[in-house]
C-alpha cells in the first residue's frame, strides 16, 4: 500500500480470543503487532491495543513480555485484562 501519507491505528480490542493447540511450528500461536517505520516515510503507530481474555494454549496473555507477543517499536499503550 501507499505508505507516503501519515496514519496509524488506535483503540483496537481483542476480546475472548482462544487458541487451543500448537501445530509444532516455532511461530505457532504468535501474535504480531508492528505498526510501520521506514526511512523516508511517516511512522504509523498502533496505539491503544487491549487484549481482554486472550488465551493461548489455555494460558492468558497478561503482559507485553509474553513469549507469544511479537511487538514492533511503534506499538504503544497496550493493556491486558
Amino acid at each position: 500500500g501507499d505508505q507516503s501519507t501519515p496514519g496509524g491505528m488506535s483503540n483496537i480490542r481483542y476480546v475472548n480470543v482462544q487458541s487451543y493447540s500448537n501445530s509444532g511450528s516455532n511461530i505457532a500461536n504468535q501474535i504480531h503487532i508492528y505498526g510501520w517505520q521506514r526511512e523516508g516515510t511517516p511512522s504509523k503507530s498502533v496505539d491503544g491495543v487491549l487484549l481482554d481474555r486472550v488465551c493461548i494454549e489455555g494460558k492468558p496473555v497478561t503482559s507485553a513480555s509474553d513469549p507469544h507477543l511479537v511487538l514492533g517499536p511503534n506499538v504503544v499503550n497496550m493493556t491486558f485484562k
